[in-house]
């Protein structure tokens, strides 16, 4: 028989994680007045995006199987159906984690975010 080692009886508390210094910039008034226009801009592209594909979504519904729309005979739309090949990397690194490991490649990015007031 094999001897059980008592599990702990306490639970550690974990320590936050040091503040992260990064490099930050006060907006100027004309830089402030930007991104409030930013904002603005963004509200309504999502509703402008919002109503787009709500027109798309009629139109298609209206082609149904056709691959061409007409107005008075003149084609104003296509909407055709196309086959697409393309790797699948949760299949990739399933199946061959090592070649997926060995194809990585990593690239540096700068993502811009407006973050809540």
């Amino acid at each position: 028989m094999v001897a059980r080692k008592a599990l702990p009886t306490t639970i550690a508390t974990p320590v936050p994680a040091a503040p992260r210094k990064v490099p930050t910039v006060a907006l100027d008034r004309g830089a402030a007045a930007a991104l409030r226009r930013l904002r603005l801009l963004e509200e309504t592209k999502a509703s402008i995006v919002e109503k787009i594909k709500a027109e798309e979504v009629r139109i298609k519904q209206f082609m149904g199987d056709a691959e061409e729309a007409t107005v008075k005979g003149v084609r104003v739309a296509t909407w055709k159906t196309a086959l697409r090949t393309s790797l699948s990397q949760t299949l990739i690194k399933k199946e061959y984690p090592e070649v997926a490991a060995a194809c990585m490649v990593e690239t540096e990015v700068r993502t811009f975010k407006i973050v809540a007031p």
